[in-house]
């Protein structure tokens, strides 16, 4: 049972991942921004969608808000390195 909820769960994060990726990707940034929370509240540590609302954050003049998305993204994947290049372009040290 417990099996079976948490492939239910993935399948729910995929599904609004991929619907956060079509909204960015048509400049509908509400609505992608609703579809990658859900994805992020059904799976925590999925860097895409960090690094998806970091990219949102920084469009529309969010920086502080695209740092701390792009922190997680890394903390998440720390191979990832578009999220490490957008972190260090962001947030220099």
């Amino acid at each position: 049972l417990v099996a079976a909820e948490q492939r239910d769960q993935r399948e729910a994060a995929a599904f609004h991942l991929e619907r956060g990726k079509r909204f960015f990707e048509g400049e509908r940034d509400e609505e992608a921004i609703a579809e990658l929370r859900r994805t992020v509240f059904l799976a925590p540590y999925e860097t895409a969608a960090h690094l998806l609302l970091a990219k949102i954050y920084m469009r529309n003049g969010r920086p502080e808000d695209a740092i701390n998305a792009l922190k997680i993204a890394v903390w998440s994947d720390p191979a990832n390195t578009e999220a490490k290049e957008l972190l260090a372009r962001l947030a220099p040290k």
